[in-house]
């Protein structure tokens, strides 16, 4: 039984059994973070730790982000305390100001720490710091299990990443890039695309430790830059809104001059597309770093025309298809699992004349 507080908490009530005696149980409220579609974006800034201060400046200089100077990882987990204390405080009196000569990071959401890896702290959610590491925890399980063969993921199914070696794969939305690595490690050339700078840094971080760790044959590469002007590059001459920053650059130093046979696409789920039990941790910092994608139609119809064979756009099992001018129809075939499935779309790309 769940009750929803005139706050947007989340109550949720049950019963335990403990001696024989039956307890009623409440557990701890959940709070409604979500950023929706039309609100601003998380607020975030940089610090570094001992030793790392040029690599920040540069970093900062790279994403026009504020630098707050150093911070070790045990004050920002501090930090995080005290911020949730003042908040639970705010709640109960409004006028209540907090007292202390503790330093404060002032109104940002999310920090970066600089160190031997980027790590992106919350100030606001009782979360870990996300970092993005493919040898360890859950994505180190999934990969390792993919390198061995133990797995047989329906990703590599509709990418068909067996059945043509060196098969030329481009993930349009990048994110944390799991998907990107399972299909590196099973033989594809995989070139990730993020536009979100944070995100951007965070997976080129976990890119480059990975091939220098334990998985130097990999061919996978790490693109910042917006997916549907990278992708209009290989359909013909088009005019860029930006020409300081052409993706074409990218197209000519990464030596893929041919399109991809498969654009695969992961976009972020909307609000009433999400479980009830909530988003993972991941999800939950991608949302508020990066928002929904609102353009996965348009994305949709430039990868159409560009890719060679599909594109494979993956969805939540109860989420409605994606449409375009192309397919009105939806998908031409689709592979469900437990939670999830991927919709494959054939190419409508013009023969080359």
């Amino acid at each position: 039984m769940s009750l929803t507080g005139r706050w947007g908490f989340r109550f949720v009530l049950g019963l335990r059994k403990m001696k024989g005696r039956l307890y009623r149980v409440q557990r701890t409220p959940m709070r409604r973070y979500g950023r929706g579609a039309g609100r601003a974006m998380a607020a975030v800034c940089i610090s570094y730790e001992n030793g790392f201060q040029r690599k920040a400046e540069k970093l900062s200089m790279k994403l026009d982000l504020p630098m707050v100077g150093e911070w070790q990882g045990e004050q920002l987990g501090l930090q995080q305390k005290l911020r949730r204390k003042a908040s639970r405080q705010k709640r109960r009196n409004p006028e209540w100001v907090r007292e202390g000569k503790e330093k404060d990071l002032g109104e940002f959401d999310y920090v970066m720490s600089v160190g031997k890896c980027l790590e992106v702290y919350s100030l606001e959610r009782p979360f870990n710091p996300l970092k993005v590491d493919f040898q360890a925890g859950r994505a180190g399980y999934r990969i390792q299990n993919a390198v061995e063969g133990c797995d047989s993921n329906l990703i590599e199914k509709a990418v068909r990443v067996s059945h043509q070696p060196q098969i030329r794969v481009i993930d349009a939305t990048g994110g944390l890039g799991l998907d990107a690595m399972i299909l590196a490690t099973r033989g594809a050339n995989v070139t990730v695309i993020e536009r979100c700078g944070v995100v951007f840094s965070v997976l080129q971080d976990g890119v480059i430790r990975a091939k220098q760790e334990s998985f130097q044959h990999l061919d996978i590469n790490v693109v910042f830059g917006d997916s549907i002007e990278y992708l209009k590059c290989y359909i013909g001459n088009v005019q860029l809104p930006n020409p300081n920053n052409d993706p074409r650059d990218h197209v000519s130093k990464l030596g893929y001059n041919d399109p991809p046979h498969v654009i695969y696409m992961d976009p972020m789920y909307p609000h009433h597309q999400q479980r009830r039990s909530g988003a993972r941790k991941e999800m939950t910092v991608l949302r508020d770093l990066a928002g929904d994608d609102q353009d996965c139609v348009e994305l949709l119809e430039v990868s159409l025309k560009t890719c060679l064979e599909r594109v494979v756009v993956k969805r939540a099992i109860r989420a409605p298809p994606f449409t375009c001018a192309q397919k009105p129809l939806g998908y031409d075939l689709s592979l469900p699992g437990k939670s999830c499935r991927y919709d494959i779309y054939n190419s409508t790309r013009l023969p080359a004349v």
